[in-house]
């Protein structure tokens, strides 16, 4: 499968103890990147204020997951509103507090 180099090269980024965060799913635990995804913005004097939250998992973990599922990350429940696929062993899931 391509990207099959690529999973083990990046094993380490998703590690805890490294720069990963562990995250709980209905059918476990895994390993992902995560980010808050706040972002603040000003024009024409108007501010606005946004948090996309993230988190890019491996695709082999994430086996059945899908729209609406629920992911637990650093105690916080989200929801899973979007789930975007690389083609190459990762997949960024877009995620939602409602």
């Amino acid at each position: 499968m391509p990207g099959d180099y690529i999973q083990k090269d990046l094993a380490a980024f998703f590690n805890p103890q490294d720069m990963g965060s562990a995250a709980t799913l209905a059918s476990g635990t895994i390993n992902v990147l995560f980010t808050s995804g706040y972002a603040a913005a000003a024009s024409l004097g108007i501010e606005v204020e946004s948090a996309r939250p993230t988190a890019i998992v491996m695709t082999k973990d994430i086996t059945g997951v899908k729209h609406r599922d629920q992911i637990t990350i650093n105690s916080v429940v989200y929801y899973i509103a979007e789930i975007h696929n690389d083609g190459l062993g990762l997949a960024t899931l877009v995620l939602s507090k409602d």
